[in-house]
């Protein structure tokens, strides 16, 4: 795999230039594959090549240059550069709230789900570098706090919007959907509330019925 990409990459510098994207996405590549051999040296020269590649084409907040933070993040943290690595997973988790508040809102529901699922992470690399590293600043800490509220806020607000909107809709058969989900979820946090020996026999469905 490396003597590929490094042949891979040569073409691509003396085709497509030093500064072309495509080059920059072979050279994460390499970086990626020479941090997963513990290559950390030359992991890092690439990275930092790649980065720099995406910042001047893409600009600072495209995610081809926030994916490459996250990679140097992870990087320094296995190298035992805590201060290096927090720097960049602070940028990181910067960028992707940026963007989720910039797009979120005119996405579809489908797009949305898909979307938190995937930028999740975020809390859950930062909640990693905090028990990994022991010794975490408190502007990470201070993150890790952050993002939490960030994602859940996101959320609240879709199903505010979500709901608000559906109370607009005339249609009967929506409504009265819309009211029976209501009533389970109403009936589940009563449910949940209660010891597992007390709770009803056909909570499953009622779980179902309310997805």
């Amino acid at each position: 795999a490396e003597s590929l990409l490094l042949q891979a990459i040569e073409i691509d510098k003396k085709i497509l230039g030093a500064m072309h994207p495509d080059y920059g996405l072979k050279l994460h590549s390499l970086a990626r594959l020479y941090m997963r051999m513990e290559l950390y040296e030359k992991a890092e020269l690439f990275f930092t090549e790649a980065r720099d590649i995406f910042k001047v084409k893409f600009g600072k907040t495209h995610p081809y240059y926030q994916s490459s933070l996250g990679e140097m993040s992870i990087l320094y943290e296995s190298m035992g550069q805590f201060g290096k690595a927090e720097k960049y997973l602070l940028e990181n988790s910067a960028i992707i709230r940026q963007n989720l508040l910039k797009t979120f809102p005119a996405l579809s529901e489908n797009e949305k789900q898909n979307l938190l699922d995937n930028k999740i992470v975020i809390s859950e690399m930062v909640n990693s570098y905090v028990f990994n590293s022991k010794k975490s600043s408190s502007a990470v800490l201070q993150n890790a706090f952050s993002n939490q509220i960030f994602f859940k806020g996101l959320i609240l607000d879709n199903s505010r919007n979500m709901i608000g909107a559906i109370r607009q809709i005339k249609d009967t058969f929506i409504q009265k959907t819309f009211n029976e989900w209501k009533f389970n979820k109403m009936i589940l946090a009563k449910v949940f509330s209660l010891p597992v020996s007390k709770r009803r026999k056909d909570l499953e469905e009622v779980e179902k019925q309310t997805e």
